[in-house]
């Protein structure tokens, strides 16, 4: 038998929100949505009964703390959580794509997973999402009373199937790659981390009370770019057009609709991403493409704090390096003009100190006669 076995959690299936430990809030907010006191206990009572031992999702709900809590069975709570579970779960399409080769290659499919939660539950998950077949096993260490971190996993895997050629997947690098390799598994290592800037998300959880909610905000940012393929695009996508750009002109659409603006302009080039975000979302507002250039756009955005704004829109916030003429074209201005009528002369061609762009500024945006 050619055995392909793949790690489950942030490898073939990936959390929408992020990590395992934002299930137990949503579980508490949607169970007690009115009573923040509840949902602290209960937050707190699944902590303690994860560390306590357990293996079992049934033996975590047997702990006293968990059968005590208001409103709910601990079988109702239980169930509770493995229904969050069950929709936080979405396939990874490059796994998936994966898992499909190696079937039509024949090789045997079976999933593998250091989890509490039971197989049966997952394999249902598995088959929704379109990664397993009725036939493929799903092996849990809690029903097998083995680990793939210890590596005794792999042991009695092999031992029950006996393998002539046995590949695993996995994003975990002690449990999925060296465990597997010591037991000499050809090991392969899937890459499912967070970027830079979802990691960023997700730190701030750590200084807000409900801080779980940026842990879920990243969470989905992954879920998202995974699913449609690790790509540079869809990495910027994820990053900061969904985190930056989409909550953006969810405000610019809210504050349109109360202000009775009904016709919105989106300039060229950078509305263009807004303007078909606005089209996704769905509007009654007229949506509008205008083609215009950033010279013609100059003044208008220098309408406050006119010194201070010019500098913040240049490149790398400064003007040194520049020709004088180049930057006077740009706010439609000239030297022969600003000589004559104002008597604002430079003499020099390039701006190459501080000193000069400071000159420059001042002439410009703090100009008694011509600035007003």
């Amino acid at each position: 038998m050619k055995l392909a076995t793949f790690d489950i959690f942030d490898t073939t299936l990936i959390r929408k929100c992020g990590r395992p430990d934002v299930v137990a809030h949503i579980v508490a907010v949607r169970l007690w949505p009115d009573c923040e006191m509840a949902q602290c206990e209960y937050i707190n009572a699944r902590r303690q009964a994860a560390v306590a031992g357990r293996t079992t999702i049934e033996e975590f709900y047997s702990a006293e703390e968990l059968s005590a809590l208001s409103g709910y069975t601990a079988d109702e709570i239980m169930h509770a959580e493995m229904d969050v579970e069950s929709e936080m779960l979405m396939a990874n399409v490059a796994v998936q794509e994966q898992i499909a080769c190696l079937r039509a290659e024949g090789w045997t499919i079976k999933f593998l997973s250091d989890m509490y939660l039971p197989s049966s539950l997952l394999k249902q998950v598995l088959l929704r999402e379109g990664c397993a077949e009725a036939d493929d096993e799903v092996i849990v260490s809690c029903e097998w009373n083995a680990r793939k971190d210890s590596g005794e996993l792999y042991r009695r895997v092999r031992e029950a199937y006996g393998p002539a050629e046995w590949r695993h997947y996995g994003d975990n690098r002690h449990s999925d790659y060296k465990m597997a390799r010591r037991y000499g598994v050809k090991a392969t290592l899937v890459n499912s981390e967070f970027t830079p800037m979802e990691q960023r998300i997700s730190a701030e959880s750590a200084r807000l009370r409900d801080g779980w909610r940026y842990d879920l905000l990243a969470g989905l940012s992954r879920t998202a770019r995974l699913s449609c393929g690790d790509t540079p695009a869809n990495r910027l996508a994820a990053d900061y057009v969904a985190a930056l750009y989409v909550p953006f002109v969810v405000w610019v659409l809210r504050s349109a609709e109360m202000a009775g603006i009904r016709r919105l302009h989106f300039l060229s080039r950078d509305g263009y991403v807004m303007m078909k975000i606005a089209e996704a979302l769905g509007t009654d507002l007229q949506l509008n493409y205008l083609f215009v250039s950033r010279k013609a756009l100059m003044r208008a955005y220098l309408s406050e704090n006119a010194a201070q704004r010019y500098l913040e829109i240049a490149d790398r916030k400064t003007i040194v390096r520049r020709y004088v003429d180049v930057l006077l074209s740009q706010l439609q201005l000239d030297r022969n003009s600003l000589a004559e009528q104002y008597g604002i002369r430079f003499d020099y061609n390039r701006i190459v100190t501080s000193v000069q762009q400071q000159d420059f500024v001042d002439k410009i945006f703090n100009h008694p006669q011509f600035t007003p």
